[in-house]
């Protein structure tokens, strides 16, 4: 009997409604037997594509990886999943760059536990390009929302893009206030979260 790829095992609990469609029949190859998803519910043909190419791939990588099934973690096996979703989602090639990235990195993430797989999750789903673009620009620096220079900040209009980024990683906690906050010498600045961090770990390095 085939052994199902690891795509398939961590698909197997994919949140499908109505009008599905196996991959099956448009695919070759280890992701054939993948769990039917909304492949008729999808935007347009060219996100079909798009999209199947991206799970192909992923499924692909997965696959390779020694013992890949015995050795994900629960938290691992969620976190995979949640961004697979993303993907079926996301009619944008450069995000799902990024999302694939991250599924890559997941099975290294060795202290994931549940709450930050449902959290990271939470982020990749809703975090624009723009945001991701401005994160891995901007990591490491402090972020000042002003209309004029302070040294030592990023200063940031808050109604340019930039600024609309800023907000956008504040809501999703990747951004916040600096720990001097309600101190005399807070000026309002923001710093990257750990959370941050991990996200931009997961999108643009091989974890270690």
């Amino acid at each position: 009997m085939k052994q199902a790829s690891g795509l398939e095992k961590i698909s197997g609990s994919l949140p499908v409604n109505a009008g599905v469609t196996a991959l099956a029949a448009v695919l070759a190859g280890p992701v054939a037997a993948l769990i039917p998803v909304l492949t008729s519910t999808l935007a347009s043909g060219r996100h079909k594509v798009r999209v199947e190419a991206a799970i192909s791939e992923i499924d692909s990588r997965l696959s390779s990886i020694e013992k890949f099934n015995e050795s994900l973690t629960d938290s691992q096996y969620q976190l995979i999943n949640n961004i697979v979703v993303t993907i079926l989602n996301t009619p944008n090639d450069e995000k799902i760059k990024y999302l694939k990235d991250a599924i890559y990195n997941t099975p290294l993430l060795e202290t994931l536990d549940m709450h930050h797989a449902t959290v990271l999750g939470r982020a990749f789903d809703n975090i624009s390009v723009s945001e991701l673009i401005f994160l891995i620009e901007c990591h490491g620096q402090k972020i000042l929302f002003n209309d004029h220079k302070t040294d030592g900040f990023y200063n940031i209009d808050k109604f340019t893009q930039d600024g609309e980024c800023a907000n956008g990683l504040i809501s999703l906690g990747l951004l916040a206030r600096s720990d001097a906050e309600g101190l005399m010498s807070d000026i309002g600045a923001y710093h990257f979260t750990p959370l941050a961090e991990k996200v931009l770990d997961m999108v643009s390095n091989k974890i270690t």
